[in-house]
């Protein structure tokens, strides 16, 4: 047999091993991702039902539920207790929005988190609590509150509103 035959079999199977070597990679790399995204929506999970089952305790559920509605009808005590309900609850979904911008969590795992979270901002005593606790987050969530509030009019005072309407002659 030939050398240089020899020495283009070998280049031949060095090349294919190293094409088999990377497609392993690429494939580990991809199962890894995936088990990152799945990870990360399991903790974001398990830290929203954490937070939710304070409110499984009856005077924080009743607490909450009167919050809701009317945040500035709490007493001094009862609103530190909303504000660190609503935190808890908010700075879950910020940090799952932060982990969806990092590509760890698809739009398709947020859906739910959007839909609970637009409901609860649409509350007229959150609407009140995030008039003074919305600094408290990143701009990112302060975005995402501003498309929702522009989306469902939640930062328009019906007071102001009717004085623009009248001062522009619209009623």
């Amino acid at each position: 047999m030939n050398w240089d035959v020899i020495g283009v079999v070998s280049e031949a199977i060095g090349a294919a091993a190293v094409v088999a070597s990377l497609l392993y990679v690429a494939i580990q790399i991809r199962h890894s991702a995936n088990i990152a995204e799945s990870d990360a929506f399991e903790r974001s999970t398990q830290n929203f039902m954490s937070s939710q089952s304070a409110l499984l305790d009856p005077k924080l559920g009743e607490l909450f539920l009167r919050g809701k509605e009317n945040y500035d009808a709490l007493d001094d005590v009862e609103r530190l207790h909303f504000q660190i309900i609503m935190s808890n609850l908010l700075y879950e979904m910020e940090i799952t929005m932060e982990k969806r911008e990092a590509g760890l969590v698809t739009d398709d795992l947020m859906e739910p988190y959007y839909f609970y979270f637009e409901d609860l901002v649409s509350h007229p005593g959150v609407k009140e609590y995030l008039q003074v606790g919305r600094n408290l987050h990143s701009s990112l969530f302060r975005d995402w509150l501003d498309k929702v509030a522009r989306r469902r009019n939640l930062w328009v005072d019906p007071e102001l509103f009717l004085l623009f309407a009248l001062l522009k002659g619209s009623i």
